[in-house]
């Protein structure tokens, strides 16, 4: 892994500044700059998608909260037809 610390701050500041990088890639690169088992690596993926599901639950109830949605509604969603159909080509 690339190491990132103060010493590359010219590095930081270039990968900033270009917009390559985020603060918080960068505080991340400076986080795990060490060597992971398998078992820590598979741990913090599955913090980091944890994190990003409950914001799309977080998200989903805030949109069934704003239109009122019920079982009901979610009921027909799951059957109503929403593909756009496709029109026969003529030979």
């Amino acid at each position: 892994m690339a190491t990132v610390d103060s010493k590359n701050a010219p590095l930081e500041q270039s990968a900033l500044s270009t917009g390559k990088l985020s603060p918080l890639q960068l505080h991340m690169l400076r986080t795990f700059d060490r060597e992971l088992s398998e078992e820590q690596e598979r741990e913090i993926k599955q913090l980091i998608a944890d994190y990003f599901f409950r914001l799309v639950d977080q998200e989903a109830d805030e949109i069934e909260t704003q239109k009122k949605y019920t079982p009901d509604d979610f009921e027909k969603m799951a059957h109503k037809h929403r593909r756009t159909p496709y029109r026969q080509t003529e030979k």
